[in-house]
């Protein structure tokens, strides 16, 4: 479900983008136009405005991963401890080429758009209009409207689809488990395996048995502590390790 909202947030900003390559194509349409009458192709105006797109999107992604890597400290700090693999999140290679990779397609893709409507522009109608503050033509703000009302679905269902997951996690929080977890501690630990296994004193359980009676007299005398327990992880309520312990 993070990675779907992950995907709409991103969504809504390649939607954005192509909407100000949008505006920004109908701005240049009266300069195009006049490029054109003076002999310029087509073919090389599309390239242009693609590899201008394309630059762009780099130059973004660049700066995105520079903010990235210099808060990097900071944003692991809000993550809470508890969070599992919380060591393993990293700035790593793959990273970084899926960034440049969706940057480069995302580029090309959203600033194709503009550029073939650039390329179909009416060069009478086009050089007819008053100043560069012109909307464009009717194709242009069609295709613009479109976005918008895109760009403002894929909100409305990224606020939708986050309203529910917190009414779900509100409901988790207060789904009766079962059990008093209040005042309840319990703590995994593991029995040293030695690199010989001939001098393993915990090899067998006759062995091992008066280790973890002295473990549970203890954990008993300590101050505050009624109860106390020994068990294998099955036995904790929530519990979802297949691994079992020593």
């Amino acid at each position: 479900m993070l990675l779907g909202a992950v995907g709409f947030v991103l969504l809504i900003g390649y939607v954005n983008v192509a909407n100000l390559l949008l505006a920004r194509a109908s701005a240049r349409g009266r300069e195009m136009a006049l490029r054109q009458a003076l002999g310029a192709g087509r073919k090389r105006l599309v390239r242009q405005l693609l590899t201008e797109s394309i630059v762009l999107s780099l130059l973004g992604c660049v700066a995105g991963l520079a903010m990235l890597f210099c808060t990097r400290g900071f944003l692991l700090h809000l993550v809470p401890d508890s969070l599992p693999r919380l060591n393993d999140i990293s700035l790593n290679w793959s990273i970084l080429l899926f960034a440049l990779a969706t940057s480069t397609i995302a580029g090309a893709l959203f600033g194709l758009v503009p550029a073939v409507q650039v390329g179909r522009l009416n060069l009478t109608h086009t050089l007819k209009a008053e100043g560069r503050g012109a909307t464009g033509t009717g194709e242009q703000a069609r295709t613009r409207r479109i976005l918008v009302v895109t760009e403002f679905a894929l909100s409305l269902v990224l606020m939708i689809a986050a309203g529910l997951l917190l009414r779900s996690f509100w409901d988790v929080l207060n789904e009766q488990l079962g059990f008093e977890p209040q005042n309840v501690m319990a703590v995994r630990t593991w029995l040293p395996v030695p690199n010989d296994p001939s001098t393993d004193i915990y090899g067998a359980p006759a062995q091992e048995a008066p280790f973890l009676r002295e473990i549970l007299r203890r954990s008993a005398t300590l101050p505050g502590v009624e109860e106390a327990a020994i068990g294998d992880l099955s036995s904790v309520p929530l519990n979802h390790t297949e691994t079992p312990a020593r």
